[in-house]
């Protein structure tokens, strides 16, 4: 028997099945597998994500987003105005410090997830390693459908950060809201597990 194949796909991937039900959940694991390789002139907020690292890292104000979305293609400019609107509305009247988020991945069998957070926030005080999430404003996206992403993100290996004093957090960009986790236990680690098990299968039955 041919040695099966191992799976690497990005966190937000992973988040977009796991808020996924039913036939939905198979056509995502199809669009992943079928996908081109990554490059970086093909991804729509690379520029967004990589602003919001460099002013938070350097210590800009929050103007720095602002002519990030300016300089954005025309077909971009829009969705990087109402982006940079929302994150400010959020962070702009909080005690925001950078750290050094480090680098991170999450294993399962056969499936690799890459679990690198782009932030590294010590917000009013507390210390928090974000992913942010870019996507339309699904309502489906909610607190018990985004754990199993944030079980993940605490269960992940990492380098440079202690995770004893870290909240885990995904910040969805369209709805200004910050999901939360510091607590990890073992219902959380069998649910994401499952979620992991059911990718897996998906991808190998088609």
């Amino acid at each position: 028997m041919d040695k099966l194949e191992k799976i690497e796909i990005g966190f937000t991937q992973f988040i977009d099945f796991t808020i996924k039900q039913g036939q939905a959940k198979l056509s995502h694991v199809r669009q992943v597998k079928n996908q081109e390789d990554y490059h970086p002139a093909k991804d729509f907020w690379k520029a967004y994500r990589d602003g919001v690292r460099e002013m938070h890292e350097n210590g800009y104000s929050y103007d720095y987003l602002d002519r990030i979305a300016a300089s954005a293609h025309i077909r971009k400019k829009s969705h990087y105005v109402e982006a940079v609107k929302q994150y400010k509305k959020y962070f702009k009247n909080r005690q925001v410090e950078w750290f050094d988020p480090g680098k991170s991945f999450w294993t399962f069998g056969d499936l690799a997830v890459r679990s690198t957070p782009e932030l590294g926030l010590i917000i009013d005080g507390k210390k928090h390693l974000v992913k942010i999430y870019l996507k339309e404003n699904d309502d489906r996206f909610d607190r018990w459908t985004i754990n199993s992403a944030l079980a993940l993100m605490a269960n992940s290996t990492r380098s440079k950060v202690d995770g004893d004093d870290v909240t885990f957090s995904v910040f969805h960009v369209k709805k200004a809201k910050r999901f939360d986790k510091q607590d990890l236990n073992e219902d959380d680690l069998i649910i994401l597990e499952g979620e992991a098990a059911h990718f897996v299968e998906l991808w190998r039955r088609i």
